[in-house]
């Protein structure tokens, strides 16, 4: 197993952050989940299944969005 604080597995961390990124700052299920797998590929956390609720409020998200203009639903 890779050490999980080595220089490779934060560029790999931050590789599979990009892929999540949303223009709106509003996460998705399909992002949150890239980012377990991302953390899961590390050897952290394998034990257990994540929920979306466990780790992701687009509350906020969504109240700031819309504030700064963003066309939400």
């Amino acid at each position: 197993m890779a050490d999980p604080y080595s220089k490779e597995a934060a560029s790999d961390t931050y590789d599979q952050f990009l892929t999540t990124v949303s223009p709106s700052g509003i996460p998705s299920r399909t992002s949150m989940e890239i980012l377990v797998r991302a953390i899961q590929s590390q050897g952290r956390h394998v034990e257990r299944k994540v929920a979306f609720t466990e780790i992701a409020d687009h509350r906020l998200a969504m109240e700031v969005a819309k504030e700064l203009g963003y066309n939400m639903p």
